[in-house]
């Protein structure tokens, strides 16, 4: 019997072993995701950013052009999300008729 609780301690100890080897291996410094907070950054960082139609009949998507909306706008405005969902309007939607419905940026 006691070389059954051996065997069964063996592995338990080798992965405390490779455990605390790796707790003692230096850490490589985290990044940190910063937003890209202006169309001007969006624009450097050669970000794709798309604006989807939230109606359930269309569900359209469709690829923003940074580099002309920067020009319609200015560099320093602010590109999150609710800075800029109010600025569009599905086109197909409005076309059939239907209903406003919200928009929603991706990348």
């Amino acid at each position: 019997m006691a070389g059954i609780l051996q065997i069964v301690r063996k592995p338990a100890s080798i992965v405390t072993e490779i455990r605390n080897m790796i707790l003692r291996l230096p850490r490589p410094p985290r990044e940190i995701a910063v937003p890209l907070e202006t169309l001007a950054h969006t624009l450097a960082a050669r970000e794709s950013v798309y604006v989807g139609c939230s109606h359930s009949m269309c569900c359209r998507s469709a690829k923003l052009d940074i580099q002309a909306l920067t020009g319609r706008l200015e560099p320093g405005h602010r590109s999150m999300h609710q800075d800029l969902v109010g600025l569009f309007v599905c086109s197909h939607c409005k076309a059939a008729g239907r209903d406003r419905r919200p928009v929603f940026l991706h990348s």
